[in-house]
């Protein structure tokens, strides 16, 4: 129901958190990215990972002189409120940062209009460990549907993605940035998940469009 022009879609494809390319320098290479993408924002941004594990990371790599907030396992839902009141408060200044996890609080359970939030970052896909639980459903669904895959692991991931995304356009004023960090975005199987206007732009040069789209209002 939004204008699409007041939304910037970026996709940067030299990283991904697959689990076989995990490495210390991969981290650091996902760091370099997100911190040309938030130093490129006037105001607050998300960055959302796909696990705690890959949040911490990844954290310590990023270089920024904004104000940082970060999602903890341990926090407590008085800490968590008390972590966003702060989060917007941020946003009548240079504008800070928030790392949290997709589908936790901070993608699903809060609400950002107008400058609390300007851009999010989404690193990875919040794909679910292959555990027991997980093939057992993977085998009913392509019992049922002939899709198990598509159903039980890929579609919840994705779904955790959009409404991560979704945090940053509120009403029909905002105007926001979306960046997915993660080359997989590419493939056709995770494409096929997103809606169908959600079209992404594979970026050349993160920091100036990011800039250049906020600069031209």
């Amino acid at each position: 129901p939004f204008d699409s022009s007041k939304r910037l879609n970026l996709l940067v494809t030299d990283s991904s958190t697959k689990y076989t390319s995990r490495s210390s320098e991969e981290y650091k290479k996902i760091a370099e990215t997100t911190s040309k993408i938030i130093n490129s924002v006037s105001g607050n941004s998300i960055v959302f990972f796909p696990s705690f594990e890959i949040l911490n990371q990844v954290v310590g790599h990023i270089s920024t002189m904004k104000k940082t907030l970060i999602q903890t396992e341990a926090q407590t839902t008085k800490d968590f409120e008390n972590m966003i009141n702060d989060f917007k408060k941020l946003s009548k200044n240079f504008g800070g940062v928030l790392y949290a996890v997709m589908g936790g609080k901070a993608s699903e359970g809060i609400d950002l209009p107008g400058d609390y939030l300007k851009c999010a970052v989404i690193v990875g896909i919040p794909l679910s460990v292959m555990s027991l639980e997980m093939k057992y459903k993977i085998d009913y669904y392509q019992q049922k549907y002939n899709n198990g895959w598509l159903y039980a692991y890929i579609q919840p991931a994705i779904q955790k993605v959009i409404q991560s995304a979704g945090r940053v356009i509120r009403t029909d004023s905002d105007r926001g940035a979306i960046v997915f960090v993660d080359k997989r975005y590419l493939w056709d199987n995770y494409r096929r998940c997103f809606p169908k206007d959600l079209r992404l732009k594979i970026s050349r040069d993160v920091s100036k469009e990011i800039y250049d789209f906020f600069i031209d209002i």
